[in-house]
């Protein structure tokens, strides 16, 4: 993951030994564009110096880290222990230096500041995970050190019929939730993310009813995902409600592939082939350790243009994810000029699509419009580029199968969503 870090102050500053017990402050601007902040000290001097060191926003001290630390990282949605995660208010910030214990003549500090600018990346995530808050058994900081272990920076907290697992996850620099729950019902599930509160009371009794708590959810601004929606391996499970709701996405790729995700990449493919831009995401479902049900089993690669909750949210609700069978990947990104996979080209835009992908020797690469599987096409290793035309379709999205020897079957290592075309929509 490639991230744009820029930096903003670069300051040395003596500290006089007459100045132990003072405060100096080395003011900074924190520019509009700014994401999150990475603030470091280094003090050289005597065995014994110490200089502590926190931050300032305009609106007051932001986090201090005395002398435990000499980096930290503010952002919207993570930082380090002893910081506040929020917004960055913009104006005034500062590096507060605390001399501590200072020899004489004095010792130097040299203060560095960058900052991440708002720039698209992709970060890589379970948007399906259950913890002790239902039937899991793990607690939000286990899970939290779990992600954080396979590589994957977010996870949504999907407790069945409460979001309480949120409120208890750490606040860490490495990782960030997404609130959410599964919406449980006695004819399927749904996965709400993005707010604590979606809906007053989840029980439901008729397709009308589910309406009304899907438009519910929805005014609360949570991201609503339709469950594993033909998983028929336990009572309720697969979705009765009506698959015409306005959903937000589908989980088409729920857990380690099975006939039930088969059959929603076949119902999402008609779907989209009848005009419908619906997004195609993923998630474990892990509850408890399983030799095939895994963290980032699938994991969702989304191009957010912040590390953050909502800034993931943001860019589900375009399409700009791609789905793999694990935290390394592999990534297909497919692209029209300056629209990518989700985006709807307009009328006189591109008429060429690129896709590049990191593939292994025998893999297979399947292309979709709405007329179905249109190309096959079996791989070298190394890093797949692929040019072609749009030729009047609709949509274009890709499949990429692999042969995994530990199950001795073929079966999908990554999916892409579609890029759209407006004048056939």
């Amino acid at each position: 993951m490639v991230q744009d870090w820029r930096q903003l102050m670069d300051q040395r500053y003596h500290v006089e030994d007459s100045a132990e017990g003072s405060y100096v402050e080395l003011a900074f601007e924190c520019p509009a564009d700014a994401v999150e902040l990475r603030i470091a000290i280094e003090v050289e001097g005597p065995q014994g110096t110490v200089i502590d060191f926190g931050a300032l926003d305009p609106d007051g001290v932001r986090g201090w880290s005395g002398g435990a630390r000499r980096e930290a990282i503010i952002g919207a949605a993570r930082a380090t222990p002893g910081y506040r995660a929020g917004a960055l208010p913009r104006g005034r910030w500062a590096v507060l230096l605390g001399a501590y214990r200072v020899p004489s003549p004095g010792c130097d500090v040299a203060a560095r500041v960058s900052y991440l600018a708002e720039s698209p990346v992709w970060l890589r995530g379970d948007l399906h995970v259950h913890t002790l808050h239902s039937d899991g058994l793990d607690a939000p900081w286990q899970v939290a050190d779990a992600i954080v272990g396979l590589g994957l920076q977010f996870v949504a907290l999907t407790d069945h019929n409460t979001a309480a697992a949120a409120r208890s996850f750490p606040v860490r620099e490495d990782v960030f939730a997404i609130c959410g729950m599964e919406w449980t019902t006695r004819e399927g599930h749904c996965n709400l993310l993005g707010s604590d509160r979606a809906l007053r009371d989840f029980r439901v009794e008729s397709p009308q009813e589910a309406l009304r708590r899907i438009e519910e959810a929805k005014a609360q601004g949570a991201f609503v995902s339709v469950s594993h929606p033909f998983d028929d391996s336990c009572p309720g499970c697969a979705w009765g409600w009506g698959l015409d709701l306005p959903m937000d996405a589908a989980e088409v790729w729920n857990g380690p592939w099975r006939p039930c995700n088969q059959a929603a990449l076949a119902w999402w493919q008609a779907e989209l082939a009848r005009g419908r831009r619906l997004p195609a995401i993923g998630g474990s479902d892990r509850h408890a350790p399983h030799p095939f049900v895994r963290y980032g089993m699938p994991t969702n690669w989304v191009l957010s243009t912040t590390p953050t909750a909502d800034g993931v949210l943001a860019a589900l609700r375009r399409g700009h994810v791609a789905l793999s069978v694990a935290p390394e990947g592999p990534l297909i990104d497919l692209r029209c000029g300056v629209y990518m996979q989700g985006d709807l080209v307009p009328v006189g835009g591109p008429e060429q699509l690129d896709l590049t992908a990191a593939v292994r020797s025998g893999d297979r690469l399947r292309l979709y419009s709405e007329h179905g599987l249109e190309q096959e096409e079996v791989l070298e290793a190394g890093e797949a580029r692929r040019t072609f035309a749009r030729d009047g379709r609709r949509f274009w999205r890709a499949e990429l199968w692999r042969w995994f020897e530990e199950v001795r079957y073929e079966l999908p290592a990554a999916l892409s969503n579609p890029v759209y075309f407006a004048d056939c929509n």
